[in-house]
């Protein structure tokens, strides 16, 4: 069995500078470039991930019983939900690496799906999330201003991922 990290990358072919890279995900297992529900790592094309590639990662990581999951450190772009279903028999570490999150969406951008739970389940012990996200609502202006200072603070250039002209 694998314990190797899951890796995601912020960068990749479809966006434009300072996103862009010459090569899919910027050589991440997955990434912006990654296919919508992905099934293997290095799957890109079209139609492109709704969430940068991490829930396809996430997916991805539980499904092949992997405990680790890596963020690179930067800035996803999102439209769709993350959705966290902790497994009671397979513990999952998921580095956020203090990236910042861009929701545009209504709802919450990460939810923890309990549906495997029970009375002795410990969530703590099957999930574990280090270097959080700041999150925050693409469509508000103050928040964006509190995740360029984000990021900032954490050593890393803000914008916002804006997808190549053809």
């Amino acid at each position: 069995m694998f314990r190797f990290p899951v890796n995601v990358s912020p960068k990749g072919f479809i966006y434009s500078e300072p996103f862009h890279s010459n090569s899919a995900n910027d050589g991440a297992d997955f990434g912006p470039d990654t296919m919508l529900g992905a099934t293997t790592p290095k799957d890109v094309g079209s139609p492109t991930s709704k969430t940068s590639g991490i829930q396809e990662a996430i997916s991805y990581a539980q499904r092949n019983r992997l405990v680790r999951i890596r963020l690179e450190r930067g800035t996803y772009l999102i439209s769709s939900r993350i959705v966290i279903k902790p497994d009671p028999l397979y513990p999952l570490s998921i580095n956020w690496n203090n990236s910042v999150i861009l929701y545009d969406g209504d709802n919450a951008a990460i939810e923890i799906d309990y549906a495997y739970a029970d009375a002795l389940f410990n969530l703590s012990d099957h999930l574990t999330m280090e270097r959080l996200p700041f999150i925050c609502n693409l469509n508000d202006k103050r928040d964006l201003e509190r995740a360029k200072a984000f990021a900032f603070k954490q050593g890393f250039e803000f914008s916002i991922p804006r997808r190549r002209l053809r």
